[in-house]
């Protein structure tokens, strides 16, 4: 369709509620009618209409903004997708209740035009009293025939009102969904995330008094071979020691026999 949008920069809640729409009705036009009947034929549908006109609304606020203004080259390329939008809308397919609105308003004109006849009655000094009369009755009624067609008029205007508030009411509540969903997304990453330093903080636990378990095992271990050692030596010196005592009493005894 466009150039491609750089990520919104400004820091403001009004452009990013600005590219979630505009997101949403290339979506939209791309073939994703978010699961809804009347988002199918988005070029006459008059939910699609009254999007386009939310987003020209909050383009004229963002160009207008004086604090975090946005870049005028970002704004530009925000002004080429709103057209792009704007040049492929047909004209909206209206309800029944809505498609009869000129036909009233016809009617209207035509009971104005019929509530001024009396007066133009009055310029004929021929006329009867009696027919000044009717025509006064008929102007009468004519105003009250006027004031039921406006009051239908203004019947199906707040019809009308009321189905485009479901609209966004049901839009604003679709994003507060995703939102809520998003965040608790996050939130389960976060706890996964949690729990995962605490496993690795109990694993660096467990190595390091294994460790030290391990270097005071050694230590004993040294200690006991140095002792089974000094033991040893011990007991050769007395086994060498008696030896050397066997051997020179026999040779002695040898000695002294020899001689007697």
């Amino acid at each position: 369709m466009s150039a491609v949008l750089p990520p919104p920069q400004s820091g403001q809640f009004l452009e990013v509620s600005f590219r979630r729409l505009l997101k949403s009705c290339e979506e939209i036009m791309a073939g994703d009618s978010k699961g809804r009947a009347d988002l199918q034929d988005w070029r006459s549908s008059p939910v699609f209409h009254h999007y386009e006109e939310t987003l020209q609304e909050q383009l004229t606020d963002l160009e207008s903004s004086t604090a975090n203004r946005v870049d005028e080259k970002v704004l530009q390329l925000y002004r080429q997708h709103v057209k792009a939008i704007s040049s492929q809308l047909q004209a909206p397919d209206l309800p029944a209740y809505c498609q009869r609105l000129p036909k009233v308003r016809h009617g209207v004109s035509k009971m104005k035009a019929s509530t001024s006849a009396p007066a133009v009655s009055y310029k004929f000094p021929e006329a009867s009293t009696s027919e000044a009369s009717l025509r006064q009755r008929a102007g009468k009624a004519g105003a009250a025939h006027l004031d039921a067609n406006t009051q239908e008029l203004i019947d199906r205007q707040r019809h009308l009102q009321d189905h485009l508030s479901d609209e966004l009411a049901g839009m604003a509540a679709g994003l507060v969904k995703n939102a809520r969903a998003t965040q608790g997304a996050v939130e389960d990453r976060g706890s996964l995330l949690d729990e995962t330093e605490t496993a690795i903080d109990r694993s660096l636990a467990g190595a390091k008094v294994a460790s030290t378990m391990s270097k005071t095992q050694h230590k004993r271990g040294a200690r006991s071979f140095c002792a089974t050692c000094l033991v040893l030596m011990v007991m050769g010196f007395i086994f060498i020691g008696t030896y050397m005592v066997i051997v020179t009493t026999r040779m002695a005894g040898y000695k002294a026999q020899r001689a007697g």
